[in-house]
């Protein structure tokens, strides 16, 4: 029987969160908002035009979505130079799924052309069976679209995959998917945010193969 693990991507294969604050801090100051380091972690595992969704009710303001995500990505491009940000053990973890036959697949917010900006220089792009971002899907977390999507192409029964995210909002979509969720406390992400997950673990060290298919 086939089983399967989704990753989310920022925060959880990639240490990408402080960086992407920062850019979408100097985005909104371009377009007249400010909004600080500490607020930006109430937007934890939200796409962009989810997070302006927010900004515009919160602040009363319309920001162009196309410019926003265009500073937002010449920001991080600008500033991510040689730096591998690949979450520690998760390459030997994925090493360890592949080996034993266990498919694999990304489930993120972020749309496609930044999803492969980050997993292809970390090389982290090529363990997985599918890529499922924001752009593929309708509905963004914490709606199921983006895991059942990402089921649907890896050929797994919703049921038999199990999530990893550092978000409540990810953690909530993946059990309105059907799926056991994991929770995985890279920073800003706490034990107590995540405490609606199944398990909460420190980092990769903690999970081995068979605890993982112990929920699965």
């Amino acid at each position: 029987m086939r089983r399967a693990v989704i990753f989310d991507m920022d925060g959880v294969l990639v240490d990408s969160c402080p960086l992407i604050w920062d850019s979408f801090i100097v985005a909104a100051r371009e377009q007249e908002l400010n909004v600080s380091g500490e607020s930006m972690k109430d937007y934890l595992g939200i796409s962009i035009q989810d997070c302006l969704t927010r900004w515009k009710k919160a602040y009363g303001v319309q920001l162009k979505f196309k410019r926003f995500r265009a500073t937002a990505c010449e920001y991080q491009n600008t500033h991510l130079g040689d730096k591998d940000l690949a979450v520690p053990g998760v390459k030997e973890f994925l090493n360890t799924l592949k080996a034993n036959g266990i498919r694999m697949a990304v489930g993120t917010s972020s749309h496609e052309e930044r999803a492969r900006f980050y997993l292809e220089p970390t090389k982290l792009a090529h363990y997985f069976d599918a890529i499922v971002t924001s752009t593929r899907v309708p509905n963004h977390k914490p709606f199921p679209d983006i895991f059942l999507r990402a089921a649907t192409e890896l050929g797994v029964a919703p049921g038999k995959c199990i999530v990893i995210e550092d978000a409540p909002i990810g953690i909530e979509a993946a059990h309105r998917a059907g799926m056991k969720a994991i929770g995985i406390t890279t920073p800003p992400s706490t034990k107590e945010l995540l405490q609606s997950a199944d398990i909460v673990i420190g980092g990769f060290s903690e999970l081995s193969v068979e605890r993982v298919l112990s929920f699965i």
